[in-house]
């Protein structure tokens, strides 16, 4: 058995002399592998935008005004039924 070249990476073995090797790049699964990581990056990213945004709304309210009442107050937004 020959060495691998650096393009190309052991992922596993059957018994002697079964050996799968992927080739970088050249696969449906990294391409795959590369659109869930983006999918995850971006749903992290919604997160912590949301996470900010409800901390930057808690440290803006008023003492006893409800999230509602701060969010029209600060953006000028009515959400929900006009009173």
């Amino acid at each position: 058995i020959t060495p691998l070249s650096c393009k190309h990476k052991l992922i596993g073995s059957l018994g002697e002399g079964i050996v799968f090797v992927r080739v970088s790049g050249s696969s449906v699964s990294d391409r795959r592998g590369v659109w869930i990581r983006s999918a995850y990056l971006v749903l992290v990213a919604c997160a912590m935008i949301g996470l900010l945004g409800q901390l930057t709304l808690q440290s803006r309210a008023l003492p006893d005004e409800m999230p509602r009442a701060t969010f029209e107050r600060l953006t000028g937004l009515q959400i929900g039924p006009a009173d």
